[in-house]
């Protein structure tokens, strides 16, 4: 295909993202997008370090995605809506993602596929955040595990698939309409309440998991 959209969501990197990686070798060209949420001063679970880390992520990997011929795009909004506009708007035949195991995340994307099914696009999901998803791992009377050991040796006993997903080019096409980086002012909240805590991005994430593995 032509054109594709990756959409980011918690998967704010370019080293083995699974959907990224798809995307990049299914299309001449990818849109790699991140929507940001509307809301404004209170969130239910969130606030500002937790968005003061999204920012500083986002920020990284604005500045890695030229390396491989890409631009981050920047839209503001709720999700599917953002989709529709973006696919009309560019071309793009297909929206790429890594599936999320949360229940507001999963909702989302029935809608997100609703949408492109009704505009005759395709959508692309993946298995990403975890090495098995939650419908992998089921009874033999096909329920839920409710006790942790034999839900362990099960999961042992399914293959895992380790091989890294290549990235290729994205060669995102330029004079797509974007939105600046956000910082915290984006969500109404203050600089002065961010706390010293984990170091955001990818290269940060990828020392911490090399200091656990030592």
């Amino acid at each position: 295909m032509k054109k594709a959209i990756h959409w980011f969501r918690r998967d704010l990197r370019l080293t083995d993202n699974t959907a990224l990686a798809a995307a990049s070798q299914a299309a001449e060209s990818v849109l790699p997008v991140y929507i940001l949420s509307d809301w404004k001063k209170e969130h239910a679970w969130t606030g500002p370090n937790r968005q003061h880390f999204l920012c500083e992520s986002l920020r990284e990997l604005a500045e890695a995605l030229p390396k491989r011929s890409g631009r981050l795009l920047i839209r503001q909004g709720n999700a599917d809506e953002i989709l529709r506009e973006l696919l009309i708007e560019t071309g793009a035949e297909a929206v790429y993602f890594n599936r999320d195991p949360d229940p507001f995340g999963r909702e989302m994307e029935g809608r997100v596929e609703k949408m492109a099914g009704a505009l005759g696009r395709a959508v692309c999901s993946y298995k990403d955040h975890a090495l098995h998803e939650r419908d992998e791992l089921r009874t033999k009377s096909g329920g839920p595990y409710r006790v942790f050991t034999p839900y362990a040796r099960a999961w042992r006993e399914l293959p895992k698939e380790l091989e890294p997903a290549k990235l290729r080019q994205l060669n995102t096409p330029e004079g797509i309409r974007s939105l600046a980086l956000p910082t915290v002012k984006t969500w109404g909240l203050k600089e002065s309440e961010v706390a010293d805590i984990a170091e955001p991005g990818e290269k940060a994430a990828r020392r911490r998991m090399s200091a656990f593995l030592d």
